[in-house]
């Protein structure tokens, strides 16, 4: 069951909803030949949750979609320092214009 009061909650409470996201993880990686032991979909949330409420939102997938490319070109670097450095070029994400009439 998801919490709709915290809109900055991601992840499931529900232990069986949980369970389906990681079924889910591991038959995404077989398919595509990934190993799921690297895709940690907890980290990916945060990363992107961080993305998306720093006011870059439209950068949440793009930021997803690099950590992918980085763990393609560098397969031993450690996913929760890839996750992190993403995390920190934070500050040249584009913002949307604020919009001055509401």
């Amino acid at each position: 069951m998801w919490i709709r009061s915290h809109p900055a909650q991601a992840e499931p409470d529900d232990p069986a909803e949980r369970a389906a996201w990681s079924a889910f993880v591991a038959d995404a990686c077989r398919r595509v030949g990934a190993d799921p032991a690297v895709a940690d979909e907890h980290a990916v949330l945060r990363m992107t949750r961080r993305v998306a409420h720093s006011g870059a939102r439209p950068m949440a997938p793009v930021a997803s979609f690099i950590a992918g490319l980085a763990l393609r070109e560098h397969p031993d670097v450690d996913p929760t320092a890839l996750m992190a450095r993403l995390q920190d070029a934070l500050d040249t994400a584009p913002r949307p214009e604020e919009n001055p009439h509401g």
